[in-house]
Order: structure tokens, then C-alpha cells, then sequence
């Protein structure tokens, strides 16, 4: 099976929230993060109640209040944006060249203007099928990106993928509802 696509700047962002999302690490250091605020503020309200300043000490629990809600938001803004640095520095030279990768035998080969990789299916670790994309994991640590959009033959891609998914005995995830949160 052979397809034939182009990658821009949106979706190789996509790309790196939703394996940031499904990320234990990046999961984990987020909620400590909130945590570790919202603490911040408890504990300064508890040294300043101490020191009988009530109502600075009713601000900082207000503040913590408050940061437990807008603190996860200002978190997913900062790190949108952090990825977006990243991807414009590291993938500018991709953005909207045509892609082919044709799956054959047990191999996957990807070809664009310039670069040519090959992998042995035994090197997939999940497929994650979102939305408008779908993942390919590799244990090599990196992803194939497939763009549903414009892929003519969808139906058949996915029914093939999640056939190579069962004969790999990897994991072929549905996420469709996912949003970066």
C-alpha cells in the first residue's frame, strides 16, 4: 500500500501534544507543577495567618483557589507554545514537502525530498488513530505522522493498519475525542 502526503507546521504539532498527552513523564510533571503552586500559596497563607495577618493570609488561599483553576491553562498555553518553538526550529525544512510512505512485505518506507528511511514492521510500538491523524510509534523513538485528509483510500489504510497492528501484536489505539488539555 502506497501514500502520498505533505506535513505542515499544525500537524507536526499535533503530533507532539498528543504524545505529550499520553506522556506518564510530561502527565506527571504537569500535576506536580499545579501542585507544588497551589501548595506555595497554602503554605504562605499558613506563615502569614500565623503571624496574625489574617486577611493577607484569606488572600493567598484565595490565590490558591484560584491558581488550582487558571494554572492547568496558563500550563497548556506555555507548553503549546514551547512545542511550537520547537517544531519551527527543528522541522521548518519539512513543512509541505510531499511525502510517500509505502508499506510492503514487512517493511515501512518513508521518501521525501531528502531523506529515504526504511523500518521493519517489528519496530512499531502502538498506532494511536486520532481525528485527523493517525500514529505510527516506532521504538526508535519517533512517529510517522499520516494525515487523514488526504489519504483518498482512508478506509482501506486504516482497515490495513489495524490488520498489521493484530499480525505485530501492538497495540492499535482510538482516541477520537482527544483534545489538548
Amino acid at each position: 500500500m502506497k501514500i502520498t502526503y505533505s506535513l505542515d507546521q499544525n500537524d507536526y504539532l499535533t503530533n507532539q501534544l498528543y504524545q505529550a498527552s499520553i506522556n506518564k513523564s510530561v502527565s506527571d510533571t504537569r500535576r506536580k507543577s499545579v501542585v507544588f503552586v497551589v501548595l506555595l500559596f497554602l503554605l504562605i497563607a499558613g506563615i502569614t495567618y500565623d503571624k496574625g495577618n489574617q486577611l493577607q493570609s484569606y488572600l493567598f488561599i484565595a490565590m490558591a483557589l484560584v491558581s488550582l483553576f487558571l494554572y492547568p491553562i496558563y500550563l497548556r498555553n506555555h507548553y503549546k507554545k514551547h512545542y511550537t518553538k520547537y517544531i519551527i526550529e527543528t522541522y521548518k525544512n519539512r513543512f509541505g514537502q510531499t511525502s510517500e510512505v509505502l508499506f510492503e512485505g514487512h517493511q515501512l518506507s518513508c521518501t521525501s525530498n531528502n531523506s529515504e528511511s526504511k523500518f521493519n514492521f517489528n519496530l512499531i510500538e502502538e498506532i494511536h488513530e486520532i481525528d485527523n491523524y493517525i500514529f505510527v510509534k516506532l521504538n526508535s523513538s519517533g512517529n510517522l505522522i499520516i494525515k487523514k485528509s488526504e489519504i483518498p483510500n482512508l478506509s482501506d489504510l486504516i482497515a490495513y493498519l489495524k490488520d498489521l497492528a493484530k499480525q505485530q501484536n501492538v497495540n492499535y489505539i482510538e482516541a477520537f475525542n482527544w483534545k489538548w488539555k
